[in-house]
């Protein structure tokens, strides 16, 4: 668009914010050929305050209005606002719950009043299955779930699924509120049981967690705080396993508290084109908590997303963090960070990026990292919703402070559809830089939702 353009929609959108929906901005302009100049002169007719008459909703069969009411900005009988109504389509399309959200506008029975049609196309938010799939990570895995993060179309999101594997299995069971009360404040809980089976031990854990959340501003930044507790037990170590994984063997108890203050101005829960995410999370384990692990852990994340011509996304991503143990205990192995893999940096084995012990060469873990990932989306479907993209990934993970020096760096391509079992995505990346016993290339696909 012409910058004379993006100058009168501003001042439609300005008045619009003041309550005038029906201003009028026309430009004038003037060609002084001499000069080779042009004068443009606005012209500006307020017109009256408009108001909300009534705001009627269409399209949600499953989703109950109250869901989709509470997250519109303007309300019936207030004054009009054109930033208001972007926010609202924005808060409805960020549920992830509609395929698309339009608000269209129409006169209402005086001239000063105005008629808000809210219209959604629901998208399937829940999934009953069973069978048996292949994972770039844990190979053949047989999976039985039911999820549904709308549930009877109240907004409440449950979790019921078991995912079993050569390597690994899973249960869980989740519930989480997202309006306790028909108030902006969200809480659930998670009871879990994992397995998993690494080269050098096995793990097994098993606990619940409670988690609470609520705003800190009306809409977009919001505090959560999430208490702990789980049982960690590590077998079969390896006889030739480092000193450190050795020390791991047994039983453990975890109790934490962990607190994130975060804020989320995406304009779609699953492809957004504006917006931002950044969140700061700080978490506290035993002491005056309980249980045999002893640590705090630091993080910060953040990934903001810009609109390109051509229905093309440019996104950078970047996560920072740090943990350490107190009272002289070590920080558990599996607390600690260990990179590689399609939610950090692509190219490489999961759980391969690490410090390394230089005796055994097993992975130890870091308690520092950092990542940075750039991703640029484009359409290659667009009805079903299918995009390609390209990618750079750096980071590492370091048993001291972080060492610019010596970072790990990936690109690649990859298919992201959002498809009738979630967002999918399908990504091969090329390590950069391959040291010794790594490959120089990884296929690795989730089901999923995308940072």
């Amino acid at each position: 668009r012409s910058a004379l353009s993006k100058g009168l929609e501003g001042i439609s959108t300005a008045y619009g914010d003041k309550g005038y929906a029906y201003a009028e901005v026309r430009p004038l302009t003037k060609v002084n050929p001499n000069d080779k100049t042009i004068d443009i002169t606005v012209n500006i007719k307020q017109n009256e305050l408009v108001y909300v008459e009534r705001i009627d909703l269409s399209g949600n069969v499953r989703t109950r209005d109250k869901v989709i009411r509470r997250e519109v900005e303007v309300a019936e009988g207030g004054l009009y606002s054109a930033t208001e109504l972007k926010k609202s389509r924005d808060n409805l399309k960020r549920l992830g719950y509609f395929e698309d959200v339009r608000i269209t506008e129409a006169r209402g029975s005086a001239s000063d009043r105005v008629k808000l049609i809210v219209s959604v196309k629901e998208r399937p938010t829940g999934s009953v299955s069973l069978g048996f799939g292949y994972s770039s990570v844990d190979n053949l895995i047989g999976t039985a779930s039911i999820a549904q993060s709308n549930f009877m179309g109240t907004g409440l999101k449950l979790d019921l699924s078991g995912t079993v594997s050569g390597s690994s299995s899973r249960y869980v069971l989740g519930v989480t509120e997202p309006w306790l009360f028909d108030m902006p404040i969200s809480a659930g809980f998670d009871l879990y049981n994992t397995e998993k089976q690494y080269p050098d031990f096995d793990i097994r854990k098993k606990g619940f967690d409670l988690r609470f959340g609520f705003p800190i501003t009306r809409r977009y930044t919001r505090g959560n705080i999430t208490y702990k507790l789980e049982d960690a037990y590590i077998s079969n170590i390896d006889p030739a396993a480092s000193t450190f994984i050795k020390e791991q063997e047994g039983s453990s108890t975890e109790s934490s508290i962990r607190a994130q203050v975060r804020r989320d101005t995406r304009n779609d829960a699953f492809f957004p084109s504006e917006g931002s995410v950044l969140s700061a999370t700080y978490e506290f384990a035993g002491g005056p908590l309980g249980g045999t692990s002893y640590f705090v852990k630091y993080e910060a994340e953040g990934v903001k997303f810009f609109e390109l011509p051509w229905d093309t996304v440019f996104s950078l991503h970047g996560n920072i963090g740090y943990v350490h143990g107190y009272d002289g205990r070590e920080v558990p192995i599996y607390e600690r960070y260990f990179l590689g893999g399609i939610n950090s940096i692509r190219g490489f084995d999961t759980r391969s990026v690490g410090p390394i012990d230089s005796a055994t060469g097993d992975l130890l873990g870091g308690n520092t990292m950092f990542i940075v990932n750039a991703e640029y989306l484009f359409p290659v479907f667009p009805e079903q919703n299918i995009k390609g993209l390209v990618f750079f990934d750096m980071g590492n993970a370091y048993k001291g402070r972080i060492d610019f020096s010596d970072v790990r760096t990936s690109a690649g391509a990859g298919v992201r559809w959002f498809s009738p079992l979630g967002p999918l995505r399908l990504e091969l990346g090329f390590n950069l830089d391959p040291r010794t016993g790594e490959s120089s290339s990884q296929w690795d696909f989730a089901i999923g939702s995308v940072f």
